[in-house]
């Protein structure tokens, strides 16, 4: 026990200074009640911690999409700076965030190439991050087709990965793309996991990564079945080959469900039950709460651990979603009242407990 108090000391009293300045419910609330983007800008310029990231911004000018840009950065930047207090075995599996900021930008990347829209590609990567990156954006930035963007990821991992869409013309598209991307980096991570983990952070991370990719398969096959009626045999190739809680013959009989009340009867018998309880609930809300509930059980219990890292970092990524869902709501004058229903984090668990 000193050892885990002595490895995560540090790394224990940064994130819980940083929680502390997470946003709270008066602020979203504060915040649901503007009625332009500027206002929003505003009250995070003159209330919380990103008033230094907005100091130069103007409220009377600033745009959704600049104070979005300007949220994602200061969030990598906190993540980057949390990456320097870890040390060995675990730096090195905190190199999945990288990961995931990776893919994240090819999916935004190849979005743009897809649509046909002519690269004017100003964001801002992360020093940190492009430092640890095996892509190269600015040639990827340079790709006027999807072939030729596929061909601009010769030498990373992604060459390979995607060069089949090439010739499967089919399923060339961004939801191929995406698919495939999302279930390498779930497999990745866990195979990290296992690999460079002590054991009792191993066990924790199991279990949170674990139950993501259980329900993140259910999702897919839920929405398969009751929105988009996709064959089978597409279903399978874009389910994430682990299972933590769910047996393979669980899934099977769910891909093969021949209507979507037998899906429900079926996903009420599995672990995750309470995600899909309602018929016309939000079910996506109700992962993400169940997500966040378990993973602050596991950080309170087991505090000098690297859970209090990953909790710190899954509440900021939710907190920048949140205020985004929030300007969008602006931007779209939709009720907010229901906007807030589908912020992540705050006024109690969606999941019933």
């Amino acid at each position: 026990m000193l050892a885990e108090v002595f490895k995560y000391s540090g790394a224990h009293a940064k994130v819980k200074a940083m929680t502390g300045k997470l946003l709270k419910e008066k602020d979203y609330d504060a915040l649901l009640s503007k009625s332009s983007v500027g206002d929003v800008a505003a009250y995070l310029k003159s209330n919380t911690k990103y008033k230094d990231a907005l100091a130069g911004v103007s409220e009377t000018d600033v745009h959704r999409g600049q104070l979005e840009q300007l949220l994602l950065e200061v969030k990598e930047n906190e993540f980057a700076k949390l990456f320097k207090y870890e040390k060995g075995n675990n730096k090195r599996f905190l190199a999945v965030f990288i990961l995931r900021y990776e893919i994240e930008l090819l999916k935004e990347m190849f979005r743009m190439v897809e649509s046909g829209i002519l690269f004017t590609f100003d964001r801002r990567i992360n020093e940190y991050y492009r430092k640890h990156m095996t892509i190269d954006a600015d040639k990827l930035a340079a790709s006027k087709t999807k072939t030729q963007f596929i061909e601009n990821l010769k030498g990373t991992p992604y060459n390979k990965l995607l060069s089949p869409f090439i010739s499967n013309t089919e399923h060339f598209n961004i939801f191929g793309i995406e698919m495939t991307l999302d279930v390498y980096y779930f497999v990745t991570a866990w195979k990290s996991a296992i690999k460079l983990l002590g054991k009792k952070d191993r066990r924790i991370v199991s279990r949170s990564l674990g139950s993501e990719m259980d329900i993140l398969n259910l999702l897919w096959i839920f929405r398969s079945k009751k929105f988009y009626n996709i064959p089978s045999e597409l279903i399978y190739s874009y389910i994430i080959p682990i299972k933590y809680r769910l047996r393979q013959e669980q899934i099977a009989e769910l891909v093969t469900a021949g209507n979507i009340d037998e899906v429900y009867k079926l996903l009420d018998e599995t672990v995750y039950s309470e995600i899909f309880k309602e018929k016309e609930g939000f079910t996506e809300q109700y992962f993400y709460d169940y997500m966040m509930k378990l993973q602050r059980k596991a950080a309170r219990y087991y505090p000098f651990s690297i859970m209090t890292m990953l909790l710190y970092i899954h509440q900021k990524d939710n907190e920048v979603g949140n205020i985004i869902k929030i300007t969008e709501g602006i931007r779209y004058k939709l009720d907010m009242n229901k906007i807030k229903h589908f912020l992540i984090g705050i006024g109690g668990d969606k999941s019933g407990s």
